[in-house]
């Protein structure tokens, strides 16, 4: 797992929680 995807996976999660 490369950092850039652990940051989209942690975007990813906070973006549907907001939603």
């Amino acid at each position: 797992m490369t950092l850039c995807d652990h940051s989209y996976g942690f975007f990813s999660i906070v973006l549907t929680m907001t939603v």
